[in-house]
């Protein structure tokens, strides 16, 4: 078994990976087909620190990014530009500007109606949905799915997660 730090380390749960990913050196370990699915699958993640360049673009482009935390969990620190006002999206990014921050593409979750319970009876709302797959010796061992309504899908906002069944 190979690890890299502590058997208590989080490499892959660290979202620093994400930038990792994208970057030249670890790209030109890739072949063309790896490089292409980063490319795809891997929303765009920089450190948001050091060149104001960076502050300026993610301050301008508020509903291109979401704001995270590189290590912390259940969405605590997450902040997506789409869901503030200017002003507030600027307060925000002063406050975390140098500090332990990525900036990352925003990518709008797929949508689709599901059937929910009220007091008033049965209907269908629409929910984004995100969905997790999780590997074990190569082979997919499960799934995790969240839904929600707002753009940040996770213990932050309110979520729900539902029954996954794989069917052969």
């Amino acid at each position: 078994m190979c690890t890299i730090g502590s058997l208590k380390s989080q490499v892959v749960h660290n979202k620093i990976i994400f930038k990792i990913l994208h970057d030249e050196d670890t790209l030109e370990l890739l072949n063309g087909e790896e490089r292409e699915f980063v490319r795809k699958h891997i929303p765009y993640t920089g450190l948001f620190k050091g060149d104001e360049k960076i502050f300026e673009d993610v301050l301008k482009n508020k509903d291109k990014y979401i704001m995270k935390p590189y290590d912390l969990n259940a969405s605590r620190g997450v902040f997506a530009g789409r869901d503030l006002s200017p002003e507030e999206w600027k307060e925000r990014l002063e406050k975390v500007w140098n500090k332990d921050y990525i900036y990352q593409e925003f990518v709008t979750p797929y949508t689709r109606e599901f059937v929910v319970f009220t007091d008033e009876g049965v209907c269908k709302e629409e929910f984004g949905t995100i969905t997790g797959l999780y590997m074990y010796n190569e082979k997919l061992a499960g799934l995790y799915t969240r839904i929600g309504k707002y753009s940040i899908i996770s213990a932050a906002s309110e979520y729900y997660t539902l029954p996954n069944l794989l069917v052969r």
